[in-house]
């Protein structure tokens, strides 16, 4: 993959993400006022978490199953078609001429596109803020150590006092910086307490825990470690107003989170002067700071009045009920929306194996079958985006159908085998102008032997592509998918040894020169023939005219019951049994027979009325009603 389809990707997994979370963040938002105070953070950080998943797990529970397209389940090909929409008889070759794909790069043409642009400019937005971000990082970790001085011993003996009541494995280290707006915790791994300095000469010792319970609390919830991610999540997208205003909301109520966490610390006679402790911090620091992206100042640019209103609630307990309930809705949350959905059906196998009417399995396809199969998926499911030249040479053209195909190539996990091999047999001058969208490798290579001048071969891993006047007289072995209903058609008659050949000489004028064969294999469903490559195109467009004749049988309705027009049992009156069975067994060998129904005089509208019944019961679509006016 190159670097422009890379971000294109990259580009397209934060907008989903970003969908995602703001659908999330909104059903936060509107549930925001009945929610317990200690959830609304948890909850906050799962939509964090949602706006930076690089890649998502697939599971039946997924939300995006509720509202995916559902698979189309009108059938998208005739009896006689694959589901790669070619004909069911696509041929096998067994002759193989090998030539490694060349290595070639795209002519240039012009690649922008809308989705690519923005994608640009996405990338430009993020990395500009996030520039931003770092030097404003680096700028204010120069200054405060540019400023520091080692904290006085009132205020080591308060944190280790605090530390006592909150523990904590980490070293923590204490500093007073003159001229800082407010206390703040900073440093991810050299975890650190930065205070203004003057504060302990005006501070009582409740007062200094109450700062220094705030901060621990930050630093023992990996808060700075949560700043790097917002800090990602604001660069990722910040084209997302409603990203940005969660954010901000997010680190408000992560302020009282951490009020809560001292309060709940403070012994009971210092948890009721927490209040005051923040006014006058207010009153003592009135110039706010600008706070850096990886720090957590307890004076920032939070609502100091929502704070000072819950600290009552932050002495209540949470029962345990309470905390289970949230554990599982967090849980259902995350199963809903941190997974994409299923597949609406899975990658159909290139060379699926057809069931016979007995229900026997068929053998399986030998290896160059596969091959074949496998390239003829590829071939009607690569899709050339666009198709754009003037004046340029086949070749160049070739070599651009050659790079694409491998871009677009996801059948093949291997490197080696992605795309598809194409040769060219005979040189040619003749400029081509082409400027086609939106169309199927096979059809572009179609479009390319018309303009040009050529005529294509499909091998099982290779395309061969020669000028219309060079000829081939090599002699290729193709197989054929036929039934019996496609060889009676072609004139094969059951029980007579003509040989195939001169049955197709004589109705389709198919000339078999000298080493030449044909061979007919009903059971395996399977026509082998070896011709050279022209007669070898005629034959296969007899063969797609005879797979689109719909198969007829005929039933004739008189007032003694139902029998079948033509065939030896034709003075045989049908059991109802035998006519149901009878219609079972056609549907399953062809859902496209056209049933004719011959009613003679005189017989009951009843009688004809159930016999249709029973044929559209069987599936049946075509139904051809014949009435006769008087009895021969």
């Amino acid at each position: 993959m190159d670097s422009a389809s890379l971000l294109t990707a990259i580009f397209r997994q934060v907008l989903h993400n970003t969908l995602w979370a703001s659908a999330l963040g909104t059903l936060l938002a509107l549930a925001w006022r009945w929610l317990p105070g200690w959830s609304r953070y948890g909850l906050g950080l799962l939509v964090l978490c949602r706006l930076l998943m690089p890649a998502l797990p697939v599971s039946p529970l997924s939300a995006a199953n509720w509202w995916r397209e559902a698979p189309d389940q009108s059938p998208s090909h005739s009896p006689g078609e694959t589901k790669v929409e070619l004909p069911a008889h696509a041929f096998i070759v067994e002759s193989v001429e090998s030539a490694a794909p060349a290595d070639v790069l795209a002519p240039s043409s012009p690649r922008w596109t809308m989705e690519r642009g923005a994608a640009s400019v996405w990338l430009a937005g993020a990395a500009f803020l996030g520039i931003r971000l770092f030097r404003r990082q680096r700028a204010f970790n120069r200054w405060w150590k540019a400023r520091r001085a080692p904290a006085s011993a009132l205020w080591q003996a308060s944190l280790a006092d605090c530390r006592a009541a909150m523990p904590g494995r980490r070293r923590m280290q204490l500093w007073q910086i003159q001229g800082l707006g407010s206390p703040l915790a900073c440093g991810i791994f050299r975890p650190c307490i930065l205070v203004p300095t003057g504060l302990n000469r005006v501070l009582e010792p409740a007062e200094r825990a109450h700062i220094l319970r705030h901060e621990l609390a930050h630093h023992r919830h990996f808060d700075l470690l949560w700043n790097l991610l917002f800090a990602a999540a604001t660069c990722l997208h910040w084209f997302n107003p409603l990203a940005h205003t969660g954010l901000t909301r997010l680190l408000r109520e992560r302020e009282i989170q951490r009020d809560a966490d001292a309060v709940r610390a403070c012994p009971g006679s210092e948890a009721a002067g927490y209040g005051a402790t923040l006014l006058k911090l207010v009153t003592l620091l009135p110039h706010r700071m600008a706070p850096a992206p990886v720090s957590s100042a307890m004076l920032g640019n939070h609502h100091l009045k929502q704070r000072l209103t819950m600290i009552p609630r932050h002495t209540q307990t949470t029962k345990p009920a309470a905390r289970i309930t949230f554990t599982a809705a967090a849980a259902l949350l995350a199963v809903l929306t941190f997974t994409k959905a299923q597949e609406t059906a899975p990658v159909p196998d290139p060379a699926p194996v057809p069931v016979p009417a007995s229900g026997e399995q068929k053998p399986e396809p030998s290896g160059v079958q596969r091959k074949a199969q496998t390239m003829m998926y590829k071939l009607n499911n690569i899709v050339i985006p666009r198709l754009k030249f003037e004046n340029a040479t086949i070749d160049e053209v070739i070599a651009y159908l050659r790079a694409e195909a491998i871009k677009a190539d996801n059948l093949e996990t291997d490197p080696e085998k992605k795309g598809i091999n194409i040769i060219l047999k005979g040189e040619s001058k003749m400029p081509l102008n082409l400027d086609l969208r939106q169309l199927r490798l096979l059809d572009a290579l179609k479009a390319v032997c018309e303009i040009a001048g050529y005529r294509y071969r499909l091998e099982p891993n290779t395309v061969v592509l020669m000028r219309l006047d060079l000829e081939d007289r090599s002699l290729l072995t193709r197989v054929f998918r036929i039934n019996e209903d496609v060889a009676k058609a072609m004139g094969w008659q059951a029980g007579k040894d003509t040989p195939l050949s001169e049955i197709l000489t004589s109705r389709y004028g198919i000339q078999f020169p000298e080493g030449s064969a044909a061979s007919l294999d009903l059971n395996a469903e399977r026509l082998t023939v070896r011709l050279p490559l022209g007669e070898l195109d005629n034959l296969e467009t007899f063969l797609e005219q005879a797979w689109r004749i719909k198969p007829i049988a005929a039933f004739e309705l008189t007032s003694q019951g139902l029998r079948k027009s033509g065939g030896e049992d034709e003075a045989k009156f049908l059991t109802e049994t035998e006519f149901t069975d009878f219609l079972k067994t056609a549907f399953k060998k062809n859902p496209a027979t056209v049933i004719r129904l011959r009613c003679k005089a005189g017989v009951e509208y009843s009688k004809v009325s159930t016999t249709l019944d029973k044929v559209q019961a069987a599936g049946f679509k075509n139904v051809d009603l014949q009435t006769r006016a008087e009895e021969h």
